[in-house]
Order: structure tokens, then sequence, then C-alpha cells
């Protein structure tokens, strides 16, 4: 509405800058993921859904019919592959990919 504030226009003007930028990042982000998830083993792959489904190392050996030891060895070269430092920040990563998709 007329008269209006040339800050106040400026304000709105910035703000929407601001959230662009905001969301080409995460969107940015959510293709790094999504490059290094595709980079996975299929094994690999499997282990991260079973991970993200909140499932710990000995339950995902059983539903994936392997040793604890070789699923602690997948789920090692996967935190590596993600670029994950725990499995906090991986599930972390993999669920703000999928909310920007």
């Amino acid at each position: 509405t007329k008269p209006f504030s040339n800050q106040e226009l400026l304000d709105k003007i910035h703000r929407a800058i601001t959230a662009c930028h905001h969301r080409q990042i995460i969107e940015q982000e959510a293709r790094s993921v999504n490059t290094k998830i595709k980079q996975l083993t299929a094994r690999e792959a499997e282990l991260l859904a079973l991970i993200v489904d909140g499932k710990q190392t000995k339950e995902i050996a059983r539903d994936l019919d392997i040793s604890i030891n070789t699923a602690q060895i997948h789920r090692a070269n996967l935190m590596k592959k993600m670029g994950a430092k725990n499995l906090g920040a991986l599930i972390n990563m993999v669920l703000k990919a999928q909310n920007a998709s």
C-alpha cells in the first residue's frame, strides 16, 4: 500500500534474497549427499537405510545375514564415504537431504 517506506521495501527485498540464498545452500548440500549415496555399494546402501531406520549393528547384521564384524566394516566404509564423523551426523545428513528433495 502507498505510501510505503523505502527502508521497509529494502528490508523485504533483503529478506527475500537471504531466503533464496539459504534455500540454494540447502539444495546444494542435498545434491552433495545424494551424490555420495549413489557412490555407495548396494550393501552399504542397505546398511544406510537400516541405520536411518534406527537399527543397531547387531540387528543390521541379523537382518542382512552377515556377521557383526562384517556389518561394522560396512558401517566404517559407509561413514568414510559419506564423510560423517558419527552416526548422528550421518542420520542428520541423510534426513536433511530427504527433506530438501
